[in-house]
């Protein structure tokens, strides 16, 4: 049975009396030229920002490098536009920056921590403050950036030169998640673990009232966090106040170098699973018979992709796959001939079930930043067809090269994947729906997304180079009157399949001459300007290489 474990934050601290604390801070801080200094100092147990729960009561402590906001709210709201802080015998003391304000009827302060977590205020009433749906756990606690606290409202009829003594209210949720029964793969090295309660609001932005900060709103926010950490057992982060009932699912998920673990749950009948601002919640997640699952993971760079990776070309807003199914140029008016794309399914930027995708090994193409896509099962490449926008694995050749140039826009990450070789100025992969085709790049909807395999490396195919050239004293003899069209080169004099970097070109003079390959019929092709005058010859150099 899972036992839920709630503990107050609130620590017994019978030594700190408010007194005490007074006592040792009465001191008489300057007001400097045209700013004035104010200096709260907090040492409470309630208030610190890091918790030790190796014993059975937690203990929090001040770390040694926290940041705060001030404000000031006279007849205007004001922002210190410096704060400093140091930890003094396990207190802190903030010292909060302001433009000498005098003769005002009323002064009154707040501080809230972390810094980040203040978004805006319109005054001291409406506060509008964050608290992050990523956060990076530290060692044995939570992420102290994630620790949202306001303090009490300090009331002066001047600008304060005396230590103010204050007590902070926690907004967040204090979460000890324990992942049981969890076996790693070789390899794997947890990276972050992310907790969804479908539903629920877990993180965002939230509204308060900093004299009353107990009835805050949330205004804006998701239903799950994301946790960086190393961490195979115990997952320490924070959240907004909320309740799981019975029958609410929740899903926990761990990223690992190499895979992804998935834990689907949900709270038995008659129990509940409450996570309550300034308390910690302690619970148990077993992960008993969870297997690991291929980590796709969504390429928002271009320039990260390198020889070798495993990519898959994926529908963006159709949850469909460039899959083994999708490779004939058949007709789009030919039922029998349609073929499905693969049903896969996305979480965040991650593939999570994906045997229904097609994965390609990208091998370095002619110019910097292109790649040709092989499929390793069938021992094939996608290449153009060099007439339309269908793409297709190639059925004739085992080594044929065709280049596609990748771009993919950072934010969103749409992809568009670009025939470098061929006639076709589109920038479209080709897949199947339902009912009818779509071509990527025609409309935003119908966007394609690359993923890349995690911590996969594919093996690239080495192919004899097959060049044949005429002998050095023969020649290729073309029409003297020159062409207006690609003509081919006949393929018993000049042939070309070849896996690797290569280029083709004429001596740099010979500007009525230009050549090219024709991947789709493996041949060269010349297109020569009209000849006017005596006969031309000119010297066409084909290089490559191989391992070097």
């Amino acid at each position: 049975m899972k036992r839920i474990l709630k503990t107050w934050a609130l620590v017994a601290a019978a030594a700190m009396g408010a007194v005490a604390c007074q006592k040792e801070m009465q001191e008489d801080l300057p007001v400097t030229g045209k700013t004035v200094q104010v200096t709260f100092v907090a040492g409470t147990a309630e208030t610190k920002t890091s918790v030790d729960m190796s014993g059975d009561t937690p203990v929090f402590a001040w770390g040694e490098n926290e940041t705060f906001a001030v404000l000031e709210q006279t007849d205007a709201l004001a922002a210190a536009s410096s704060v400093t802080y140091e930890k003094v015998d396990g207190k802190a003391n903030i010292t909060a920056t302001f433009d000498a304000n005098a003769g005002k009827g009323e002064y009154k302060y707040a501080t809230i921590y972390p810094a980040s977590g203040y978004v805006n205020a319109t005054g001291l009433d409406e506060v509008s403050l964050s608290l992050p749906a990523v956060q990076t756990m530290a060692e044995g606690s939570y992420d102290p950036d994630a620790d949202l606290m306001v303090s009490e409202v300090v009331t002066a009829n001047v600008q304060p030169t005396e230590a103010q003594m204050v007590r902070f209210t926690r907004m967040a949720a204090v979460v000890k998640m324990t992942l049981k029964n969890f076996t790693l793969a070789e390899g794997d090295q947890v990276e972050q673990v992310i907790f969804t309660a479908e539903g629920k609001t877990l993180a965002g932005t939230i509204t308060a009232d900093l004299a009353k900060p107990n009835g805050f709103a949330a205004a804006e926010g998701v239903d799950n966090v994301t946790v960086n950490t190393t961490s195979s057992t115990d997952v320490y982060f924070t959240v907004l106040p909320t309740t799981l009932e019975a029958g609410n699912v929740y899903t926990v998920t761990i990223l690992t170098n190499k895979n992804i673990y998935i834990k689907n749950g949900a709270i038995p009948a008659e129990k509940s699973l409450a996570f309550e601002k300034g308390m910690v919640t302690r619970f148990g997640v077993n992960l008993d018979g969870v297997e690991p699952i291929d980590k796709w993971v969504l390429v928002k760079d271009a320039s990260t992709l390198n020889e070798g990776d495993v990519v898959a070309i994926v529908a963006k807003d159709y949850d469909k796959a460039l899959s083994t199914k999708l490779y004939s140029n058949a007709s789009e008016t030919s039922t029998s001939a349609r073929r499905d794309a693969a049903d896969i399914s996305k979480y965040q930027d991650y593939l999570i079930v994906n045997d229904n995708v097609q994965p390609f090994v990208l091998v370095t193409g002619v110019a910097d930043g292109t790649f040709s896509f092989y499929d390793a099962t069938r021992e094939k490449f996608l290449v153009s067809n060099n007439k339309s926008s269908r793409y297709l694995i190639n059925q004739s050749y085992a080594d044929l090269n065709t280049s596609f140039a990748i771009t993919i826009d950072a934010e969103s990450g749409d992809a568009t994947v670009k025939n470098t070789e061929g006639t076709y100025e589109g920038n479209m992969i080709r897949y199947y729906n339902s009912s009818k085709y779509f071509y990527s790049g025609t409309s935003a909807n119908q966007a394609i997304c690359v993923y890349k395999h995690a911590g996969v490396t594919g093996d690239i195919p080495v192919v004899d180079a097959n060049v044949t050239v005429p002998d050095s004293d023969e020649s290729v003899v073309i029409a003297e009157e020159g062409t207006a069209v690609a003509t081919d080169i006949s393929t018993e004099q000049v042939t070309f399949n070849y896996v690797g970097p290569w280029t083709i070109s004429a001596e740099a003079e010979s500007e009525w001459l230009d050549v090219a390959y024709d991947a789709t019929n493996n041949c060269l092709t010349y297109t020569a300007e009209a000849n006017t005058g005596a006969k031309r010859e000119t010297t066409v150099t084909i290089t490559a290489s191989l391992e070097g």
